[in-house]
């Protein structure tokens, strides 16, 4: 006997099963790693992300100092306790941004593929991660 199982569609970009957020950024970053042949380092790294605080998402933005260095900002959405489904962008509580700039002129898109590296370099146990995924502060 065969079930009929519909699949859950989501409208909402903050419900999927990756760690990051789906932004233009993020792609950008993604498509920047299969150009210059380091996307799987960058999918090792999401992986080694995705493995800890599974309800936790994690928003990447690339922003530009004045003097043009770049920065990435990253923002935590942490489901609110009283929200057994998520349904909506609401049902998440956003932490304040967290921002890395970086000490001299380089490709954007190179500096948030090293610092999302960074992050699952020894993940859950770097600072970084503390600080970005589990809202620990050093």
């Amino acid at each position: 006997m065969k079930i009929n199982r519909k699949e859950p569609v989501y409208n909402n970009p903050l419900v999927f099963k990756a760690k990051f957020i789906h932004t233009e950024d993020l792609k950008q970053v993604a498509q920047w790693a299969v150009d210059n042949n380091k996307f799987d380092r960058l999918n090792d790294a999401r992986k080694n992300i995705d493995r800890y605080f599974l309800q936790r998402r994690i928003k990447l933005e690339l922003t530009q100092t004045e003097d043009g260095r770049p920065s990435v900002v990253f923002t935590r959405f942490t489901p609110k306790k009283n929200s057994p489904v998520i349904k909506s962008a609401e049902d998440y509580i956003q932490s304040a941004p967290m921002i890395y700039e970086c000490s001299k002129k380089m490709n954007p898109f190179k500096y948030a593929y090293l610092k999302i590296l960074k992050l699952a370099n020894g993940a859950p146990d770097n600072r970084m991660f503390n600080k970005i995924v589990k809202g620990i502060m050093n």
